[in-house]
C-alpha cells in the first residue's frame, strides 16, 4: 500500500468518524437546549464569526497555502517553507483580528438593526456577549487554519483529520457538563494542531516582502 493511499484512507476514516461526532453533537445540543431563546441567541450569534472563519481559515485561502508551501518545499528546502508560512500565518491573524475587533466594537449596532432587529433588547444583548465571546475563538481558528494547511503540505494528515473531531468533543463536553452556561470551545481544535507543528511557531515572520505572500 503506498503512502498515498494510506494517507487517503487516514481521512477518509477520521471524516466519516467526524460526521459520526457531529451528528452526536447535535443530538445531544438538542435534547439538553430544545428550541430555546438562548439556542437562537447562539446560533445568531456565530453567523459573522463563521463567516471569518469560513473567508480567511477553512476556505479557500487555506486551500491555496498548500499547493503555496509543498511548491516552495520543493524548490527551496523546508526553512524557507516555515518562513513563508510564519508571513503568511501572521498576516491571516492580523487581519483576522483587525476584522474582530472592528465587529466586535460595533457589535450592538450591528445585532440591532441587522443581525437580529426582532429580538427583544434581552436577547440582542445575549446575542452581543456570545459574538464577542465567538469571535475571540474565531481568532484562534485563524492559526489553526492556517496550521493545517502547513501540516498537510509536509504531509502529515493525522493531526489535520483529528481536529475536527476534538472540535465536535468539546461541544459535546460543554453541552453536557457545563450547560446551562455555555461558552465558545476553541481551545482543542488548536492545541491538536500545535503538538503537530510546533517548528512554525518557533520562526515568527511578518508578511513582507515574500515571494510566497505576494503568489497566494
Amino acid at each position: 500500500m503506498t503512502r498515498l493511499t494510506r494517507a487517503a484512507l487516514l481521512l477518509s476514516f477520521f471524516f466519516a468518524l467526524d460526521k459520526v461526532f457531529g451528528i452526536l453533537r447535535q443530538v445531544i445540543i438538542a435534547r439538553q437546549f430544545g428550541l430555546t431563546a438562548p439556542l437562537d441567541a447562539f446560533n445568531v450569534a456565530n453567523n459573522l464569526p463563521d463567516m471569518l472563519f469560513a473567508l480567511f481559515s477553512s476556505g479557500a485561502l487555506a486551500l491555496a497555502l498548500i499547493p503555496v508551501l509543498a511548491g516552495v518545499l520543493a524548490r527551496e528546502n523546508r526553512d524557507a517553507l516555515w518562513l513563508v508560512f510564519s508571513r503568511i500565518a501572521n498576516l491571516v491573524f492580523v487581519v483576522t483580528a483587525s476584522l474582530a475587533v472592528i465587529i466586535a466594537i460595533f457589535a450592538v449596532p450591528l445585532v440591532g438593526n441587522v443581525i437580529s432587529p426582532g429580538f427583544s433588547p434581552a436577547m440582542q444583548a445575549e446575542v452581543v456577549r456570545i459574538m464577542r465571546l465567538d469571535l475571540f475563538a474565531t481568532i484562534i481558528f485563524s492559526i489553526s487554519g492556517m496550521v493545517i494547511a502547513g501540516l498537510q503540505a509536509n504531509q502529515h494528515f493525522l493531526f489535520p483529520a483529528l481536529a475536527p473531531i476534538f472540535y465536535n468533543i468539546g461541544q459535546i463536553f460543554g453541552a453536557l457538563v457545563l450547560a446551562p452556561a455555555p461558552g465558545p470551545v476553541c481551545h482543542d481544535h488548536f492545541l491538536d494542531q500545535r503538538d503537530g507543528d510546533r517548528r512554525a511557531a518557533s520562526k515568527p515572520a511578518f508578511p513582507f516582502p515574500s515571494p510566497g505572500t505576494h503568489f497566494l
